[in-house]
């Protein structure tokens, strides 16, 4: 992707960002009265996203810097990595539950199929999201696997449809880079 693209798919996901942000809180402000929307903290809500509009401080935006100065050298897995393991574990579940694969083989599978994607991720790795991702499933989650099992699919249709959801997250300027405004 060249550094122009790169640069015009970057403000195309900040500009997405502001502006459902900003449809949120004026659908959120249109279900309260005024009072009730000072208490809730909507007006800190519209002062935070005119901060960011506007590039003045903000209380948020500094703590903001201040978290990321601590993480500046190894910096925590991101939301969008943070899903895109989620939907690992959610495809290893899967393959448990329909092909009947053991723990250790789903997981095998799973390394196999990431790494002919171009991910190089271990089976330890996985391991470990699948300890770290102590929460219940939820709806949406068993949803997905629900979805991902239909039809009596065999365990390559079942990868194919997890790769699917995890492309989504890990690469977020896909649809800028291939639609410019």
């Amino acid at each position: 992707m060249s550094s122009d693209k790169d640069q015009r798919a970057q403000e195309g996901r900040r500009l997405l960002a502001v502006k459902c942000l900003w449809e949120i809180v004026a659908a959120a402000k249109q279900e309260v009265d005024p009072v009730q929307w000072r208490l809730v903290g909507g007006i800190e809500a519209e002062d935070f996203l005119d901060a960011l509009d506007s590039g003045r401080p903000h209380p948020v935006l500094r703590h903001w810097e201040a978290q990321k100065s601590i993480y500046a050298n190894r910096p925590a897995p991101g939301f969008r990595e943070l899903q895109t393991r989620h939907y690992v574990v959610l495809l290893c579940e899967a393959l448990e539950r329909g092909p009947k694969f053991g723990k250790g083989m789903a997981r095998s599978r799973v390394t196999k199929a990431l790494r002919k994607d171009g991910a190089t991720i271990s089976e330890d790795a996985i391991r470990r999201w699948q300890q770290d991702d102590k929460a219940p499933f939820t709806p949406a989650d068993e949803k997905a696997i629900a979805s991902a099992l239909a039809k009596d699919r065999n365990a390559a249709e079942i990868i194919r449809y997890f790769l699917g959801l995890i492309h989504f997250y890990r690469d977020p300027v896909l649809l800028w880079a291939e639609h410019p405004r």
